[in-house]
């Protein structure tokens, strides 16, 4: 009977809890530290120059070929029903 109810040391089973719920915040502080150091590193890293002026870049607005954009619609046709055939499994 002793077994059902945590064994001969009572206080075993306390002292197990406690070192669970140590060890999860334990965890939780490494991973918050990561998490911290992720984020200064990718802010660091988004405020770095990208080599190249934005001074003398030209933008340029391009269109398909007919053939190739009635190709591009009947591939964005037949893609959208592949997708409601799926849905509907």
């Amino acid at each position: 009977m002793s077994a059902l109810r945590g064994g001969d040391d009572p206080h075993g089973r306390r002292r197990f809890t406690h070192g669970l719920i140590l060890a999860q915040v334990t965890f939780d502080c490494v991973l918050l530290f990561i998490a911290a150091l992720l984020g200064t590193w990718f802010e660091s890293l988004a405020n770095q120059p990208t080599g190249f002026s934005a001074e003398r870049l030209l933008a340029l607005d391009t269109v398909a070929q007919p053939k190739r954009q009635a190709f591009i619609d009947r591939h964005h046709i037949a893609r959208r029903r592949a997708d409601g055939a799926l849905k509907c499994m």
